[in-house]
């Protein structure tokens, strides 16, 4: 196996450790918007209620 062929390699496993880690931020992203919103519209139920 030459370097070359080993350099390729390792640039393949980390651009797939990286776009693994991407994922996995996208997606704890999206559960912190999700529940951020969730708990957004509750309280401007809460003050629409108050405010009524």
């Amino acid at each position: 196996m030459t370097f070359a062929e080993t350099l390729t390699q390792i640039k393949d496993i980390v651009l797939i450790g990286f776009f693994l880690f991407a994922f996995v931020l996208m997606v704890l992203g999206a559960i912190l918007a999700v529940r951020l919103y969730r708990r957004a519209s509750r309280f401007m139920d809460r003050m629409e209620n108050v405010a009524g």
